[in-house]
C-alpha cells in the first residue's frame, strides 16, 4: 500500500517528468525484449 501511494505521489507530477519516466520505461523494456531475443 505504502508502494502505490509513493507512486501515486509520482504519478501527480509535471507531465513533462511523466513522459520522460514513461520513455525511460519503453527503453527499459525495449532493451530487455532485445536481450531475450539474443539469448533465444
Amino acid at each position: 500500500y505504502k508502494k502505490f501511494r509513493e507512486t501515486n505521489r509520482l504519478w501527480h507530477r509535471p507531465s513533462f517528468e511523466k513522459v520522460n519516466a514513461w520513455n525511460v520505461l519503453m527503453k527499459i523494456i525495449a532493451n530487455f525484449v532485445e536481450m531475450s531475443t539474443l539469448t533465444r
